[in-house]
């Protein structure tokens, strides 16, 4: 949208359902969004942000005992209190 004479950005609010923002439909750039591209785009995955291909090294699974995913924190403990580690499941 267009800058106000503070020089500060002016966006509509992501969810436009209650309040002053609800009845015009514009997208969150503040351009009115075109109807026949929208239903040309419905159900296509949304475009790859900057950020995916650094991402992508870190979303490997992993099933070793007592490791979690590099992406996620591990736990400050494991299941009612054992340590993480304890192997709750068999896996052989």
């Amino acid at each position: 949208m267009a800058t106000s004479a503070d020089d500060t950005e002016r966006t509509l609010p992501r969810r436009r359902r209650v309040g002053a923002s609800a009845g015009p439909r514009v997208a969150p750039d503040g351009r009115p969004p075109d109807g026949d591209g929208r239903a040309a785009r419905r159900g296509t995955p949304p475009p790859a942000e900057d950020g995916t291909p650094h991402m992508r090294p870190l979303m490997r699974a992993d099933d070793r005992p007592g490791e979690t995913a590099r992406r996620a924190a591990p736990p400050r403990s494991g299941i009612t209190g054992r340590p993480f580690a304890y192997e709750h499941v068999p896996l052989h």
